[in-house]
């Protein structure tokens, strides 16, 4: 029984009255019963918030009908919502996969780290042009999408500083520490 008024006096003469008394077996007499917790019957103002979506009972459902309905459609919508930035991630990592396959490559060479580290260390020395330095910061904090990244690797200020700087990695007393 929903509602509003409704007393133990309407519970017991609905439990009491034959349509109801013929539902029960003859050795049982049905007693006052409550649900317990209480039927949600309403739902929070805002079920939601940034990155936070409460589903089901938690959050809002439909009047005088089951919370796994509700819980169904708004946990669809969250997926939805969702979808395309777990896709966007995934394939961002992808790209970062490449991108971390080319450093482990370039790790392996003396030379190429000798470079690498050659036009880091020229760049903080002074204001703008910071290629090498951008793209080692943002893969060590991940502070920016690996995609953005990658396509900073295509600047020509990054390519011609890291062709000039294998170049002279080549030779040992080019290197930043004979600068220093």
């Amino acid at each position: 029984m929903l509602g509003d008024e409704i007393d133990q006096d309407l519970v017991r003469n609905f439990l009491e009255s034959p349509e109801v008394r013929k539902c029960f077996p003859t050795s049982t007499t049905p007693s006052v019963c409550s649900c317990s917790p209480r039927i949600n019957m309403g739902g929070m103002e805002r079920p939601y918030a940034d990155r936070l979506v409460l589903i089901g009972d938690s959050g809002v459902t439909r009047l005088y009908k089951d919370g796994i309905g509700a819980a169904f459609r708004t946990a669809k919508a969250a997926a939805t919502t969702a979808g395309p930035a777990c896709r966007a991630i995934a394939t961002d990592n992808r790209i970062g996969k490449v991108i971390f396959g080319f450093t482990s490559l370039f790790k392996i060479s003396r030379v190429s780290r000798r470079a690498m580290f050659r036009m880091a260390s020229r760049e903080q020395k002074r204001d703008g042009g910071r290629h090498m330095s951008s793209v080692l910061w943002n893969m060590f904090t991940g502070s920016a999408p690996y995609r953005e990244i990658f396509f900073r690797t295509f600047h020509p200020g990054f390519i011609l500083g890291l062709a000039w700087n294998l170049f002279l990695g080549l030779w040992p007393r080019f290197g930043p520490e004979r600068e220093a």
